[in-house]
């Protein structure tokens, strides 16, 4: 093999590990996102003192939350005003519904509402970088 030979190999090797890399963190943080927005799910369905139409409210802004993350990861769009928005929209229920979260479950609730945005966070910047390789 020849200098030339291992000018092009080695570059075109690391590049191709790099992307592996980026793509096993982007499905860790889709999971941990995914998990994170089922377990809030549950948390808001289980709880006997919230009336159905609340719950409806909240499934229905969870469901939002992540078809814009989705939307937004699918665009080249650096502006995340919609998704921060809407995701907002969790804590703002919470915050406007306190008379239903009893016993620890609101500091639940907050603790995996913290792991949707850091995941959410987390995904934008490695598409943002992938973006930045990429031209």
């Amino acid at each position: 093999m020849c200098i030339r030979d291992s000018a092009i190999i080695f570059p075109v090797v690391f590049t191709v590990r790099g992307a592996f890399r980026r793509r096993e963190k982007a499905l860790e943080h889709i999971s941990r996102f995914r998990g994170s927005m089922v377990t809030l799910e549950n948390l808001f369905d289980e709880n006997t003192k919230m009336e159905e139409d609340k719950k409806k409210v909240i499934a229905k802004i969870l469901i939002d939350t992540s078809d814009k993350l989705i939307d937004h990861l699918s665009k080249s769009d650096y502006n995340t005003s919609e998704l921060d928005k809407t995701s907002g929209q969790i804590y703002l229920f919470v915050k406007n519904n306190g008379e239903f979260f009893g016993g620890g479950r609101k500091e639940k609730i907050l603790r995996f509402l913290r792991d949707v945005h850091e995941s959410i966070e987390n995904l934008i910047v490695i598409v943002l970088s992938y973006d930045c390789l990429l031209q």
